[in-house]
């Protein structure tokens, strides 16, 4: 991450969820930061997949106070598991529709 997250600037996509802009060539790429566009809104998966990566690093560190829920471990294990998923983008941006799909492909067969 090094050098572009030290370039990186905070910003906020249209619906105004927290976004970083960096610029990476000459192009300005915009990384999702919460979990309602993280998947959404990054163009760069590696780079979502880090942060979110190091999120959880930071979750599960040993504490005497813990801030983190399980839940959100668990909801933040699974963006993970999405961003490093080798399937289509668009059904990682949408689990409820690719739920939608198998769904209609079981009822299709049988």
């Amino acid at each position: 991450m090094g050098a572009l997250a030290a370039s990186a600037q905070p910003g906020l996509d249209a619906a105004g969820q927290p976004v970083l802009q960096m610029c990476v060539g000459n192009h300005l790429a915009q990384v999702g930061l919460s979990r309602t566009n993280i998947l959404s809104d990054s163009e760069s998966l590696v780079f979502a997949a880090r942060l979110l990566e190091a999120r959880l690093q930071q979750e599960l560190r040993p504490a005497t106070a813990r801030k983190s829920s399980p839940s959100d471990v668990k909801n933040d294990l699974a963006l993970l598991q999405q961003l490093l998923s080798p399937q289509p983008r668009e059904a990682a941006v949408a689990p409820s529709s690719t739920n939608d799909r198998r769904a209609q492909a079981r009822a299709g067969s049988q």
